[in-house]
C-alpha cells in the first residue's frame, strides 16, 4: 500500500517557535526546550493510547542525525521522527495470541518475531533503525490451519476458521496503518521440530524480501546429511510508502 503526499501529511506535524527578540543562545535554548516538551507530550499521549507502549524516536538537528536538541542553531531546525514498529509487532502478536486456537499453550509459545536476522522477545523494544519485522506462527498445526483439510473435506482445526493467519493480517490493517505500517500475509521457511532441537547446527538468515529462512542438517542412515525445512504462515510488517503524487 502507498499513500499520496496529501495523505502522508497526516503523519507529519510542524511547530514554529517564536524567537524574535532573543539572543542566539537564548533562541537555541527555547527551540530545544520546545522540542523536549513536544517529545515528552507525544510519549505521554501515545503511551496512554497504546496501553503503555512508548514509541521510539530519532532526532535530527540541523541535518545531524542523533544530535541533542540543545545543539540547534538559533535559526535551525529540529526534526523528530517517530517509530511505531515496536507497537505494531506487539499488536500483531497479541492479536494472534488472543484470537488463535489455544488449548495447552502450544499456539502462543510458537509465535516468534524476527527482526534484523534475529528472534526477539514478544515485548522487546525494537531498534529505531529496524524497517521490517516478521511474526511467524510455528505451531505444528499452523500450516494445516491455513490450507489443510481432512479427507472428509472439513478443516483440521475447528476453533478458528481456515486461513486464520491470512485473515489476521487483514484484520490488523486498521490498527497498524495509522502507525505507518502495513501487515502482509506470507509463508516462511523454518526447520521442523527435529531441526529446531539441534541448536548447534542451526543458522538463520534474512532474505532480501524479508523472508526468514532457517536450515539445519541432520544425518540419516548411511551418514547422509539432509536438510529439514518446513514452511509456516507469517505476517510481514513493513512501512507504508509515500506515493509520488
Amino acid at each position: 500500500m502507498a499513500f499520496t503526499r496529501a495523505q502522508f501529511r497526516n503523519f507529519t506535524r510542524e511547530l514554529e517557535v517564536g524567537t524574535r527578540g532573543l539572543t542566539g543562545p537564548a533562541a537555541s535554548r527555547r527551540l530545544a526546550a520546545m522540542a523536549r516538551a513536544h517529545i515528552a507530550e507525544v510519549e505521554r499521549q501515545q503511551a496512554a493510547r497504546s496501553g503503555g507502549v512508548v514509541p521510539d524516536h530519532t532526532t535530527t538537528v540541523d541535518g545531524r542525525v542523533g544530535a541533542a536538541p540543545e545543539l540547534v542553531r538559533p535559526d535551525g531546525v529540529i526534526l523528530i521522527a517517530w517509530h511505531y514498529l515496536t507497537e505494531a509487532v506487539i499488536r500483531t502478536v497479541t492479536y494472534l495470541e488472543e484470537n488463535g486456537p489455544e488449548r495447552k499453550g502450544g499456539w502462543k509459545a510458537s509465535i516468534t518475531t524476527f527482526v534484523d536476522d534475529a528472534a526477539v522477545p514478544r515485548t522487546a523494544r525494537l531498534p529505531p533503525s529496524a524497517t521490517e519485522a516478521v511474526v511467524v506462527v510455528r505451531a505444528d498445526y499452523a500450516r494445516r490451519l491455513e490450507v489443510g483439510k481432512r479427507d472428509s473435506g472439513g478443516p483440521f482445526v475447528l476453533q478458528v476458521p481456515m486461513h486464520f493467519v491470512e485473515q489476521a493480517a487483514v484484520a490488523l490493517r486498521p490498527a497498524l496503518r495509522p502507525l505507518g505500517w502495513e501487515p502482509r500475509f506470507t509463508y516462511v521457511d523454518v526447520p521442523d521440530a527435529f531441526a529446531l532441537s539441534v541448536e548447534a547446527t542451526r543458522r538463520r538468515r534474512f532474505g532480501r524480501r524479508g523472508i526468514v529462512t532457517e536450515r539445519s542438517q541432520r544425518r540419516v542412515a548411511g551418514g547422509r546429511d539432509v536438510e529439514s525445512q518446513v514452511r509456516y504462515p507469517a505476517i510481514v510488517i513493513r512501512p507504508i510508502r509515500a506515493a509520488r503524487s
